[in-house]
């Protein structure tokens, strides 16, 4: 019974796309919708998004994450970084964004904002997926070699109590990987 009330939602769910999609075009519109609040919902739920209407959504990231006007692009994508982990889909829709985060973040500063925590995460996750690395050319590098000491010491700790925190196996030469960074950044060990 509660498989067919599923089914019989996402039904009509699919009927009513075209519907919906004009809606949510219609509050995309900076003219329409001037409220960073609303691209913020749009950022933080891009993930559903992705899952109703994938080609949809791709088509539409360019009015979610605006460049203007400045404010409902910087809601978008700061609802997008505290809401979501990173993965390597949303490294490639949200490239141009990831690297713009990264050249205007303040990754120097001794006590980081919450979004520049999230943001810091997000590089940590797509490096333990082994999406990046910590070559200078990759995003997480040139971060890292913006950030002061203990910064680096800050996220590599975040990175070490995760792991301890985590009844999930490692992925293969993780560990290794960020042992050899601790040593080379003067972190402490991660065990």
């Amino acid at each position: 019974a509660q498989d067919e009330e599923r089914f019989a939602r996402e039904a009509q769910l699919l009927a009513e796309l075209p519907d919906i999609r004009r809606l949510l075009e219609h509050h995309l519109r900076p003219d329409v919708e001037p409220s960073p609040a609303v691209h913020s919902v749009y950022g933080s739920r891009l993930l559903e998004l992705l899952s109703i209407d994938r080609r949809w959504t791709e088509t539409q990231v360019p009015a979610i994450f605006c460049d203007a006007p400045a404010p409902l692009g910087e809601a978008a994508w700061r609802g997008f970084v505290h809401a979501h982990k990173a993965h390597r889909t949303f490294l490639e829709l949200l490239r141009a964004w990831y690297e713009k985060a990264l050249a205007t973040a303040e990754p120097a500063a001794e006590h980081p904002s919450d979004y520049e925590r999230d943001l810091s995460t997000h590089m940590i996750d797509l490096y333990a997926a082994e999406v990046i690395d910590l070559s200078n050319t990759t995003l997480l590098g040139r971060f890292f070699a913006r950030s002061s000491p203990a910064r680096r010491r800050a996220i590599l700790h975040s990175i070490g109590f995760r792991l301890q925190n985590t009844d999930e196996p490692l992925e293969p030469g993780l560990a290794e990987r960020l042992e050899r960074h601790s040593a080379r950044t003067g972190g402490t060990a991660l065990h």
